[in-house]
């Protein structure tokens, strides 16, 4: 009997904006609302889209967030030579970006190294080409020809051209940027899906990991870096003779000389580099980023001592009073909501009538000025 349900091969997606078809093999790619999702297909696989996040991940053999819309995927086609050997095994899919909204990185290729014949993925996804322009752009078209990628960026330039573009591999060629080389600390972030577990910035709290906000931030470095505790701790693991420790005996070293901001930027940068340098039971992952990449980050968090005053926060008059108002109220909670308020009503009484009178007086001596003109 012809019915539609007999047609459907396989279900559970959002919205399956990319397919490509390897041998027998048929791999989608899959955009949720703030998640997007890479997955191999068989007959007869739901992958159980509900409407919710945790569904949009189910399944998946790689989950790619924060999700900024994917579309065309592309196999490295086999016997070619574009592209070296390390770059053959892998998908290449467009990520879209969306109208209107710039964010780092966005649009970009991606890369997902991926072994077809085991069904499984030999390394996590990485950008092999990322947006760097100062407006918004959106890549949607994207295809392999006999001697190169080519992509096609939806927006025109600012000559209102429009082109199709293509990657190529050129080692002698001098480019003026180098992915490998990123050092925008916000952008090898959220590339790197540190915000996946910390906030910054007012993001949205995660609650997995540390906030990474300066005020909260440095004060509990330092705090941490200067106990007695971790002194103990660092000594006894420079007895240890396995890695990561051996490694890192003289970054420890170099910590506990350092002072101020100094000491905390040169953690900052271990901690990223080797998240186990002075703590076997770290939990964060080690995300294989260059000495570079880790400098640019920790001096980005850490700021300079001009940003940033004795106590972490930053300098300025109306930043020193908000702070010192802030912290004679209490920490808001479900038992003190109430008295909470009415301090909140207290102090916002005087304030008004503050606001008001001066008010009042530019009014009165404005009117004064234009009579006496």
């Amino acid at each position: 009997v012809a019915k539609a349900v007999n047609f459907v091969w396989a279900s559970g997606f959002r919205n399956p904006f990319g397919l490509e078809v390897v041998g027998d093999q048929v791999f989608v790619a899959d955009n949720g609302n703030r998640i997007d999702r890479f997955i191999r297909l068989h007959e007869g696989s739901n992958f159980l889209w509900d409407g919710t996040e945790l569904s949009i991940g189910t399944n998946a053999d790689a989950v790619i967030s924060p999700g900024h819309g994917v579309a065309q995927l592309e196999h490295y086609p086999g016997n070619s030579n574009v592209f070296p050997d390390r770059f053959q095994k892998s998908f290449y899919l467009a990520i879209t970006g969306q109208p209107g909204a710039e964010f780092p990185g966005v649009p970009a290729i991606l890369g997902i190294p991926y072994a077809v014949a085991q069904s499984r993925l030999l390394s996590r996804p990485r950008p092999v080409l990322h947006h760097r322009g100062g407006s918004s752009q959106l890549l949607t078209g994207l295809a392999f020809g006999p001697d190169g990628l080519y992509f096609a960026p939806m927006m025109p330039n600012k000559d209102g051209m429009s082109a199709v573009l293509k990657l190529r591999y050129r080692p002698s060629a001098e480019y003026p940027f180098y992915i490998e080389e990123e050092t925008n600390p916000i952008l090898l972030m959220q590339t790197n899906s540190c915000f996946a577990c910390h906030s910054l910035n007012n993001n949205v709290p995660r609650g997995v990991a540390p906030i990474l906000d300066r005020e909260t931030l440095l004060p509990r470095i330092r705090q941490r870096l200067n106990s007695e505790e971790y002194a103990r701790a660092t000594q006894a693991l420079d007895l240890v003779d396995q890695e990561p420790f051996a490694t890192y005996k003289e970054a420890r070293q170099a910590i506990q000389r350092a002072q101020g901001l100094e000491q905390i930027r040169i953690w900052i940068e271990n901690r990223i580099q080797e998240p186990r340098f002075d703590d076997p039971n770290a939990t964060m992952p080690n995300l294989g980023l260059s000495a570079e990449a880790a400098q640019s980050i920790a001096h980005y968090l850490a700021g300079t001592e001009e940003e940033i005053t004795e106590n972490g926060d930053t300098p300025g008059f109306i930043n020193r009073i908000s702070n010192k108002i802030r912290n004679r109220f209490p920490t808001p909670t479900r038992e003190n909501a109430n008295k909470y308020l009415l301090a909140m009503f207290a102090a916002g009484m005087p304030a008004g009538a503050i606001v008001t009178a001066l008010g009042y007086w530019a009014f009165v001596f404005l009117r004064r000025k234009l009579r006496a003109g």
